[in-house]
C-alpha cells in the first residue's frame, strides 16, 4: 500500500485496519500501524497549567499532518514516513547490501533493538500490620510507598557462566572451591519490568483467618508434649493460600505474602514443613496395627476431607488493574471479607472433621493429631503420593528399625521446620512469627541460614514495647485501674469456682453410674473401697473408672476451665474496653491472657472429639485501641525503619532468587554457548553405579543403601516436559575390577583439614576427605571415552538429543568421602556426580 495522499489514508488507518492491502505490504502497514500508535500513547502537554498564556500556534494547511494537530504527529515529509517509504521500494536480493551491513536491523531499515522489556507483574501481600499483629505494628499505605515504590523494578535475565561459578556464589558449585571471585555476567538482552502492586489487608478477620488456619493445620513435634513446639503441615496451607489469592484476584502473578501473627513468649514456637517429625514416626510405627491405618480400609465411616473454597472469574477480574503501573497500593476489603466468610466455613467444617476421625480412632492419651493425619492421608490419597507411600513404608517396619540410620537414608519423611516456604504456585510466603531455624553447610558453601537472616519483630520493636509497658505500669496504679482488676479476679474466681462444682459433680455421677454397674451398689451409694481416698490434687478417686473414663474427665474439666475464663476476659472486655481509645491498662493484661487461652484450648482441641468456641464472630477485636505516649511513638518510628529495611533485603533477594533468577550458559560439543540450554526432545540418562568394595567398614559402622535406579527414573520422569522423552541406562561397576577406574578415583582423591568450630574451646582440626570434580571429570572421560569424536551419532539439531551421564559413587570407608570438600552430588555442565557414604557418617 502506498499512501498517495492523507485523504487516502487516513480513513483506513483511523478505523484501525488495512482495507484491500496486499500481502507484500502488510509489514509495511504494520510499521504504519505502530508508529500511529505510539503517537497517541503520548500525553499532551496541558497548556492552561503554565504560568505564561503562549501566542496560539500558527495554522498549517489541512493534510500537512496525519491524524491530529499535536507536536508530535507525523507529517508527510517526516524521515519515519519517508523511511517506510524507501523500504518498501528496496530490493532485499543484494548479497552485498547483507554482508556490508553492520546487523540485520541495519539492514531490513530498521532500529535496533537495545533490550527486550518484559513485564512481569508482582503483588506484596502484608498480613497483619495493621495494629492487630505481633507487637502491634502500625503501617501506613504513605509509609508502604516510601519502601517499596523502588523495589528493582528493571532487572536483567543474568546469565552466569558456569565455569566463572565457585562453590561460595553456586549452590551446585560448579567451580573450584577455593576461588572466591565473583563471576562475570554475561551480556543480557531480556531486561524484566516488575509492576508492583502492594496490598495492605486492613480487615482483622483476615489475620485471624490465617492465626486459625495455623492453628487447624499444626501438630506438636513430640506427640507426648502437646503443648510444645507446633509443626505446621505445609501440604494442607499450600491450597488454602492458593485460595487465598484466588479470593483476591491475585493469582494470575507472581506474589510475595508477609504474615505476621499475634504472638506471646508464653506460647511455643512454630514452623512449616512437610511429613512427619521422629517423634510421630515413632508413634505411628508402634500403632501400625491399627486397621485405621492399613492399606484398603474404608475411610469413606468419617467423610471426605473438606477442600478450600475456589472462586471463579469475577474474582479475577478485581485484584489488578486494568492499567498496570510501576508501583499501586490497594487494600481489596471488599474481596477479602468476602474471601474470609467462605475461608471460616472451610475450617469449621475442616474442625469437624478432625472431630470426627479423632472420635472414630477412639480416645488415645497422645498422638491423637498425628493418627488422624495419617489415617486420612493413607484412606484419602491412597499410594497415589510420595508422603503416603513413605508413611505406609514407616509403618510396616517394627520400631527398632527408626532408631536404625539406615532407615533415615530410605524414608526421609522428616524436613527441617522453615519460617518460609515457596509453593508450586506462584507464591512464597514469609512468615516473620515462625521458628527461625539455623541450617546450611556448617564449614562452607552458600546457602546458610541463621536465626538472624529474616527481621525478628519481637526483637526490632522490643524497646518501643517495653516504652508502652512502661506507660501501663504507670496508669496501673490509678484507683480506677485498682478497682478495675479487683472486678476482673473477683469475675474470674466465682466462674471458676462454679465450673469447679459442676466438673465435681459429673465425676461424681459418672462414678456412681459406673459403681452401680461394676460394684452392684444403690444409687448414690459410695463403695466402701473407695471411701476417703483422695488424689494428689484432693479430687476423691473413684475405682470405678476406668483409665480411658478418668483420662476423658479430666480433659472435659481442663476444658471448661480454660472456656470459662475465656468467657469472663470476653465479658470484660466487651463491657469496659470495647471500642474506647486508650483503654484501662487490664485490658492489655486481659488480650495477652486470652492469646493463651486460645492457644491451650487450640492445643486440646486437636485431640479431642469436642467442639469448642474459639473463634466469634468479633474475632477477639474487643480491647480497645492504646495509644501510644511521645517516647514510644519515637522509638517505634526508629524501630520501623530498621525492620523495613531488613524486610526489603529479604524481598529483594526473594525477588532475584525465586521470581527471576539468572540462568547459566551451556556446553554443547565442547564449545561454550552465551545463550539459554536448548530444549531438548529426547534426554538420555546413563547411570553408572560405580561400588567400592576393597575396605572393611569398622564394626561401629553400617553399610550405606544401595542406590535405587528404579526409584531415580521415576522421580527423573516426573520432570519431562510435554512431548519430551526420557530414557535410561544404567551399568554397574567395582574399583576392584576395573584398574583404570580405580586410578581415577585415586588420583582425584584428596586431603584437606577443616577447622571444626567449639562452642567453648579452640576450633578442632579434622583431616577430611574430598574428590576433585574437576580432575574426576577428566578422568571418567578419558575412562569412558566420551570425548566429541567418539560419542554416538546424534543429528545436527542441538534439540535433538541431550546426554547426560551419572557416576554415582556407594563407598562404605570409615571416614566420610565428600566432593570439592563441602559437598555430596556436583552438577557439572557435561555430568552429574554423587557421593553417596554410609548412612550414619
Amino acid at each position: 500500500m502506498r499512501c498517495n495522499s492523507y485523504q487516502e489514508a487516513a480513513p483506513r488507518f483511523r478505523r484501525g485496519r488495512c482495507a484491500a492491502v496486499p500481502q507484500t505490504s502488510a509489514a509495511v502497514c504494520l510499521l504504519v500501524l505502530l508508529s500511529i500508535a505510539f503517537t497517541h500513547s503520548t500525553k499532551p502537554k496541558d497548556e492552561h497549567k503554565s504560568r505564561w498564556r503562549k501566542p496560539p500556534a500558527p495554522a498549517k494547511p489541512a493534510g500537512s499532518q496525519l491524524f491530529h494537530q499535536g507536536e508530535d504527529a507525523l507529517s508527510w515529509d517526516s524521515d519515519e514516513l519517508t523511511r517506510i517509504h524507501n523500504l518498501h521500494l528496496r530490493d532485499f536480493n543484494s548479497l552485498e547490501d547483507y554482508l556490508h551491513s553492520p546487523n540485520l536491523a541495519q539492514y531490513l531499515g530498521l532500529h535496533p533493538i537495545d533490550a527486550l522489556h518484559m513485564s512481569v507483574p508482582l503483588n506484596l501481600v502484608f498480613i497483619g500490620f495493621q495494629g492487630d499483629g505481633n507487637a502491634k505494628v502500625d503501617v501506613t499505605s504513605e509509609e508502604l510507598t516510601s519502601w517499596f515504590s523502588h523495589i528493582d523494578h528493571v532487572l536483567p535475565h543474568t546469565r552466569v557462566a558456569l565455569s566463572e561459578l565457585s562453590c561460595s556464589l553456586d549452590g551446585h558449585c560448579a567451580g573450584a572451591a577455593e576461588v572466591s571471585l565473583p563471576p562475570s555476567p554475561l551480556p543480557s538482552f531480556v531486561h524484566l519490568n516488575v509492576s508492583c502492586n502492594v496490598v495492605m489487608i486492613q480487615k482483622g478477620e483476615i489475620l485471624s483467618t490465617f492465626e486459625r488456619a495455623i492453628t487447624a493445620f499444626s501438630r506438636p513435634m513430640d506427640p507426648d508434649y502437646e503443648e510444645g513446639d507446633q509443626q505446621v503441615d505445609a501440604l494442607k496451607l499450600e491450597p488454602f493460600i492458593d485460595s487465598f489469592l484466588s479470593g483476591l484476584g491475585l493469582d494470575r502473578a507472581y506474589t510475595m505474602l508477609v504474615i505476621n501473627p499475634k504472638w506471646s513468649p508464653s506460647l511455643p514456637s512454630y514452623a512449616y514443613r512437610v511429613g512427619f517429625s521422629e517423634y510421630e514416626l515413632k508413634l505411628l510405627s508402634q500403632q501400625g496395627h491399627m486397621p485405621e491405618l492399613q492399606a484398603g480400609h474404608p475411610g469413606a465411616l468419617w467423610g471426605p476431607e473438606p477442600q478450600p473454597p475456589q472462586f471463579g472469574g469475577w474474582a479475577r477480574q478485581s485484584g489488578w488493574p486494568t492499567s498496570i503501573k510501576k508501583f499501586k497500593v490497594s487494600d481489596l476489603q471488599q474481596q477479602s471479607s468476602s474471601w474470609a466468610k467462605s475461608a471460616a466455613t472451610y475450617l469449621s467444617e475442616l474442625e469437624d472433621f478432625r472431630r470426627r476421625v479423632i472420635k472414630y480412632l477412639g480416645p488415645r492419651t497422645k498422638g491423637g493429631a498425628a493418627l488422624a493425619r495419617a489415617a486420612t492421608l493413607l484412606q484419602h490419597n491412597g499410594h497415589n503420593s510420595d508422603l503416603a507411600q513413605l508413611v505406609a513404608a514407616s509403618i510396616q517396619l517394627p520400631p527398632e528399625h527408626l532408631h536404625n540410620p539406615r532407615f533415615k537414608a530410605t524414608h526421609p519423611l522428616e524436613d527441617c521446620p522453615t519460617p518460609l516456604w515457596v509453593s508450586q504456585s506462584r507464591w512464597m510466603l514469609v512468615d516473620l512469627t515462625a521458628r527461625r531455624t539455623d541450617w546450611g553447610p556448617a564449614l562452607g558453601g552458600s546457602g546458610v541460614v541463621v536465626h538472624t537472616t529474616l527481621p525478628d519483630i519481637s526483637y526490632a520493636f522490643g524497646t518501643a514495647e517495653e516504652k508502652r509497658a512502661e506507660k501501663r505500669l504507670a496508669k496501673s496504679g490509678e484507683p480506677q485501674e485498682v478497682e478495675l482488676k479487683d472486678k476482673l479476679s473477683t469475675m474470674r474466681n466465682q466462674r471458676l469456682a462454679q465450673v469447679a462444682n459442676q466438673q465435681q459433680h459429673a465425676r461424681a455421677m459418672a462414678a456412681q453410674a459406673s459403681a452401680h454397674l461394676v460394684h452392684g451398689v444403690a444409687p448414690g451409694e459410695v463403695p466402701s473401697d473407695q471411701v476417703g481416698q483422695v488424689d494428689p490434687d484432693g479430687r476423691p478417686i473413684h475405682q470405678g473408672l476406668t483409665d480411658d473414663q478418668q483420662w476423658e474427665l479430666d480433659r472435659q474439666h481442663q476444658e471448661a476451665t480454660l472456656q470459662a475464663e475465656l468467657n469472663v476476659y470476653e465479658e470484660f472486655a466487651t463491657v469496659h474496653c470495647l471500642g474506647r481509645i486508650d483503654p484501662p491498662a487490664v485490658c492489655a493484661e486481659a488480650q495477652d491472657a486470652v492469646l493463651d487461652l486460645k492457644h491451650s484450648l487450640g492445643v486440646l482441641a486437636k485431640s479431642s472429639g469436642n467442639k469448642m468456641r474459639l473463634h466469634p464472630e468479633h474475632h477477639w477485636d474487643i480491647f480497645g485501641l492504646e495509644t501510644d505516649s511521645t517516647e514510644s511513638e519515637a522509638a517505634y518510628s526508629t524501630a520501623k525503619d530498621v525492620f523495613f529495611s531488613e524486610l526489603s533485603n529479604i524481598l529483594s533477594r526473594g525477588l532475584r532468587h525465586v521470581i527471576a533468577p539468572p540462568s547459566a550458559t551451556w556446553h554443547h560439543r565442547g564449545y561454550l554457548h552465551d545463550t539459554a540450554s536448548p530444549f531438548a526432545h529426547k534426554v538420555h540418562f546413563s547411570v553408572y553405579n560405580i561400588q567400592d568394595t576393597s575396605r572393611q567398614l569398622g564394626p561401629w559402622r553400617e553399610k550405606g543403601v544401595h542406590f535405587d535406579i528404579e526409584a531415580f527414573k521415576q522421580q527423573i520422569t516426573r520432570l519431562a516436559m510435554p512431548h519430551q522423552a526420557f530414557s535410561f541406562s544404567s551399568m554397574s561397576l567395582n574399583l576392584l575390577d576395573d584398574p583404570a577406574l580405580a586410578a581415577a578415583f585415586a588420583v582425584s582423591l584428596r586431603t584437606s583439614f577443616l577447622q571444626v568450630p567449639h562452642a567453648v574451646a579452640d576450633p578442632i582440626e579434622n583431616e577430611a576427605l574430598y574428590l576433585d570434580s574437576r580432575e574426576l571429570a577428566l578422568r571418567l572421560k578419558q575412562r569412558f571415552r566420551m570425548d566429541d569424536s567418539s560419542r554416538r551419532t546424534v543429528s545436527a539439531d542441538p534439540h535433538a538429543v541431550l546426554e547426560v551421564p551419572v557416576f554415582v559413587f556407594e563407598l562404605d570407608r570409615d571416614v566420610a568421602v565428600l566432593i570439592d570438600e563441602h559437598y555430596n552430588a556436583r552438577a557439572l555442565e557435561d555430568m552429574v556426580l554423587v557421593v553417596q557414604n554410609a548412612a550414619n557418617q
